[in-house]
């Protein structure tokens, strides 16, 4: 029987603190009893998790970058030479329960995507508008121009 090489898939998340990238990380992984969810701590610098996907030849890097202002500022100033090489995708995540850090997290996904440009390295972007809840009041035409800002 012949084994198949291993894929390594390297995904980066970014996103300002508290829009939980850390609970989106944890879905990744399958890991979605509520106990995982309620002791998550602000992630400090970055994570790296690596596990494998189940009937797969697939392996999975996951970079789960810290969102507070200190490490924003540190992150992107090493993105290109520290974490970007070898990365397929990069999801970025706006807590749309925060509607007055709108500007500030679209300018951290604008110095994201200027680096990357800068440097003519291309890369899967998903943006994920998280923490939607039918309990939050949340204007449809708020959200609709999110999305327009998000695609200019």
């Amino acid at each position: 029987m012949v084994e198949l090489k291993s894929k390594l898939i390297k995904i980066l998340m970014f996103g300002l603190s508290n829009s939980r990238k850390s609970s989106i990380r944890l879905c990744l992984l399958r890991k979605t009893a509520i106990s995982n969810f309620t002791s998550l701590c602000p992630t400090i610098d970055y994570e790296i998790i690596k596990f494998k996907e189940l009937n797969t030849n697939s392996k999975f890097v996951i970079w789960d970058f810290g969102g507070q202002k200190n490490h924003r500022i540190e992150h992107i100033k090493n993105l290109f030479d520290s974490y970007i090489s070898g990365s397929q995708k990069l999801i970025y995540i706006i807590d749309i329960q925060d509607p007055q850090n709108y500007n500030l997290s679209l300018d951290y996904l604008n110095e994201i995507i200027k680096i990357l440009t800068q440097y003519n390295y291309f890369i899967k972007i998903s943006v994920y508008l998280h923490k939607y809840d039918d309990n939050i009041e949340i204007q449809e035409e708020e959200i609709n121009n999110l999305v327009k800002r998000i695609k200019k």
